[in-house]
Formats: C-alpha cells, sequence, structure tokens
C-alpha cells in the first residue's frame, strides 16, 4: 500500500467511526431515558457511553478494513465489502466474549454486506433510481402502444427468418 491510500484508509476510518459515534450516542440517549437510575443527563456518558466507543469502533473496522482491503487487492469488488463486514461483525460479537458470536457476527456481517454490494449497493435491484440509462428505456418499453410492441416483434421474426435462409 502506498502512503497516500494508508492515509485515506486512516481517514476513511476515523470519518466513519466520528459518524456510527453519532449513532451510538443516540443509542445511548435512548437507553439513558428508558432506564430508571439516578445519574441524570450525564448517564448518557457514565451509564451506557460504552454504546458509543462500541459503534464508533465497528465503524471505524468496517471502512478501514474495506478501503485497506481494496487498497491490497487491488480491486473494487463485492468483495472488499464482504471482508469488512466480516471483520466488523466479528468486532460487534467481540462484545459478548463469545467467539461463537464473532463468527456469527462475522458471517452475519461478511454475507449481508457481500450481497448488498453485489447487487449494486442499492436495495431496490433492478430499478436503481441512480441508473438513468435504464431507467429511461424500461420507461420508453413500459409506454409503448400495442401497435409498436407488435411491430418490433414482427421486424424481429423477420431478421430471424432472414438468417436462416442465408445460412
Amino acid at each position: 500500500m502506498s502512503g497516500d491510500n494508508e492515509q485515506g484508509c486512516v481517514s476513511q476510518a476515523a470519518s466513519s467511526a466520528a459518524r456510527f459515534s453519532a449513532v451510538g450516542l443516540l443509542v445511548s440517549v435512548y437507553r439513558n431515558a428508558v432506564n430508571q437510575h439516578s445519574a441524570g443527563a450525564f448517564g448518557v456518558f457514565t451509564r451506557s457511553g460504552g454504546d458509543i466507543g462500541y459503534f464508533a469502533a465497528v465503524g471505524a473496522v468496517f471502512a478501514g478494513a474495506t478501503c485497506a482491503t481494496k487498497a491490497i487487492r487491488e480491486k473494487d469488488d463485492f468483495w472488499n465489502a464482504a471482508i469488512g463486514g466480516c471483520l466488523a461483525g466479528a468486532t460487534a460479537g467481540a462484545r459478548s466474549r463469545n467467539f461463537q458470536s464473532m463468527c456469527f457476527g462475522c458471517f452475519l456481517g461478511g454475507a449481508s454486506m457481500g450481497i448488498y454490494q453485489f447487487s449494486g449497493g442499492s436495495l431496490k435491484g433492478l430499478y436503481n433510481p441512480h441508473d438513468s440509462d435504464a431507467q429511461y428505456y424500461r420507461r420508453k418499453e413500459f409506454l409503448q402502444s400495442d401497435a409498436e410492441r407488435e411491430e418490433k416483434e414482427k421486424s424481429k421474426q423477420a431478421a430471424k427468418e432472414a438468417t436462416q435462409l442465408y445460412n
């Protein structure tokens, strides 16, 4: 790995840790509000503040591992996200201090992130709103009249018959 790429991976991991720590803070605030205790508002940090670091660690491991895998393999494909998801899931499972939880977290995180990236990074699948060309052709095909469809089928059939005659 080059120095620039290592710096990029570190900055991606730090950025992801910051975003995930914000999620951890929200979880901690929720847990503080639901549970009864005498810690007051600071219970967010004293009683359930570990959630903040936990979420930050999972986010940093995922982003760092995904970026490092991409740099090492020199490919940008779904395997990078699968490896990052596996390591992030193992990190999430490590909180329970149980090896089976780590293995299950690795499997679940790796499989879910790998499948997500393999499907194009969208849960919409075929109807990805970011692919404007495919969306245009699907819309155009949908709005065709029956006569246009029949004409297109006849021209395909005529072309097929013509190729059979010459072969």
